[in-house]
C-alpha cells in the first residue's frame, strides 16, 4: 500500500510538472507570436472602373491568449474604405476567432484567392467547426467555422520568413495536444 501511494504521488507530481513546463513553452510561443502579428497585414486597392466606386480593403490582426488552458483569440479588423470623387464611406468589421489550440490540426502559408495576397490557413481536425467566430460591425454574426485565414501582403519583422510564424504556432499547438494526424 505504501509503494502504491508513493507511485500515485510520483505520477501526479510528474503530470503537474509536465503541464507547467508545457504552459511555459506555450506562453513563450504565443508571446513571440503576439509581438509579431501586429506587422502582419494586408492592404489592397480595388479599381472598379469609371462607373463604380473604388475602394481599399485592409486587414490588421491582434492576439490574446491564456496559456494555462491553451485558449487563443485572434482579432481581425477588416477596414473597407470606399472612395468616389473625394466622398468616402469608411466602415469596419471586427472578427474575433476563439478556439483551443488542441483543436487545431495544421497551419500553412499559401497564395490567397485575393489578387496579390498570401494567407496563413489554420485548420481544425476533419473540418470540425470548433473555431467560434464573432463579427461586429457592418454585419453582426455569431457562428462556428472550421478554418481561419490570416491574409497578408506585409509581414513586418518576418518579411522573408513566414515559416517562423508557422513554427511558433505549430509549437504552441503541439504543446497543447493538437496537431495530431487522424488516421481515418
Amino acid at each position: 500500500m505504501k509503494y502504491f501511494l508513493t507511485l500515485i504521488l510520483f505520477i501526479s507530481f510528474t503530470t503537474i510538472n509536465a503541464q507547467s513546463n508545457n504552459t511555459k513553452e506555450v506562453k513563450e510561443a504565443l508571446d513571440w507570436m503576439q509581438g509579431k502579428i501586429g506587422g502582419i497585414k494586408t492592404s489592397n486597392y480595388f479599381d472598379m472602373g469609371a462607373m463604380s466606386k473604388n475602394y481599399w480593403k485592409k486587414y490588421n490582426y491582434k492576439i490574446e491568449y491564456k496559456a494555462s488552458d491553451c485558449s487563443l483569440k485572434i482579432i481581425e479588423t477588416e477596414s473597407y474604405v470606399e472612395d468616389r470623387n473625394s466622398s468616402r464611406n469608411d466602415r469596419e468589421t471586427v472578427n474575433t476567432y476563439e478556439f483551443n489550440l488542441s483543436d487545431i490540426s495544421s497551419i500553412i502559408s499559401e497564395d490567397s484567392s485575393l489578387h496579390g495576397q498570401k494567407q496563413f490557413k489554420i485548420k481544425t481536425f476533419n473540418t470540425k467547426k470548433t473555431i467560434h467566430k464573432t463579427s461586429k460591425g457592418v454585419y453582426n454574426q455569431d457562428t462556428q467555422v472550421d478554418e481561419l485565414l490570416i491574409y497578408y501582403t506585409e509581414l513586418g519583422d518576418l518579411k522573408d520568413q513566414p515559416e517562423r510564424f508557422i513554427k511558433a504556432f505549430t509549437d504552441a499547438v503541439k504543446f497543447c495536444g493538437g496537431g495530431k494526424t487522424e488516421k481515418y
